[in-house]
């Protein structure tokens, strides 16, 4: 839920700031569970500025995440992102600032026009793979790409870097532990199993079928469920996809990560 650039800008709240540093807030363009991002402005431009939330200022957790997220946006392709342009990990509340991409997240232009098809839903394919392309080739592997977090502005870019690594291409989470949206995970995430590039091109697959179809693929009325859900059952890919990329899509879904393509591959199969 957290993006720099949504279209929508909601009033501050009460408890909002009116500025962080010489940064003067204007809204709010979204809002997650550690942190707020909102439409800023210094004296030179528009910005988006992701900010933590008052009661988790001192939550070492998310400070951690706030670093790894400025070390990830250093080192991102800049068509793949909102760039960064400033950042205090040592502010009284510690801040990201990003530009601001001025378009809707795929969740709410499917949310607004209805589902994707045909050509339209074959060029936001090949344009999303391109993109989660450029991050692998950079060393980036986002662990998080969901409708939300692809903003549709000159092309498709992707946000919120909070899980994200620009490390070693394999990363496991701690026993027990779930990082990210259950509804848009891949089996190896909710299993506990090592997590890398192959992950995001399951998320990417699974963007495009909720795209197609209007609905996020997996559902359920609760974690342990959704779980299951994840483990057991396969997204749905309408009879009304182009073969080929429906093709590309199952093959980007299967269970067992080392049977998916690479991102690579899948930017070749829809050239």
């Amino acid at each position: 839920m957290e993006q720099p650039g949504a279209g929508t800008v909601s009033p501050l709240a009460d408890d909002d700031p009116v500025s962080i540093d010489r940064y003067e807030l204007l809204g709010r363009l979204g809002q997650g569970g550690f942190g707020t991002v909102y439409l800023a402005r210094d004296a030179e431009r528009i910005v988006a500025l992701k900010a933590l939330r008052l009661d988790r200022e001192h939550d070492p957790m998310r400070l951690r995440g706030f670093e790894s997220e400025v070390n990830v946006l250093k080192v991102a392709p800049a068509d793949a992102v909102a760039v960064l342009l400033d950042a205090d990990l040592e502010s009284s509340r510690p801040y990201l600032v990003m530009e601001y991409l001025n378009g809707p997240t795929l969740r709410d232009h499917v949310d607004e026009h209805g589902p994707y098809s045909g050509e339209q839903l074959r060029d936001l394919a090949t344009a999303l793979a391109g993109t989660v392309n450029l991050l692998h080739q950079a060393g980036v592997v986002h662990r998080d790409i969901k409708p939300r977090n692809i903003l549709l502005v000159d092309r498709p870019r992707l946000v919120d870097f909070g899980n994200a690594d620009c490390g070693p291409d394999i990363w496991q989470a701690p026993s027990g532990a779930l990082f990210g949206s259950t509804k848009w995970m891949a089996h190896e995430q909710v299993m506990g199993l090592p997590v890398g590039a192959w992950t995001d091109v399951h998320a990417w697959a699974l963007s495009l079928a909720f795209a197609a179809t209007g609905e996020p693929p997996f559902q359920a009325q609760s974690v342990p469920a959704m779980v299951l859900r994840v483990i057991t059952v396969d997204p749905t890919i309408p009879d009304t996809v182009d073969p080929v990329l429906a093709e590309i899509l199952r093959a980007c879904l299967a269970k067992q990560s080392g049977d998916r393509p690479t991102m690579a591959e899948v930017v070749a199969a829809l050239d």
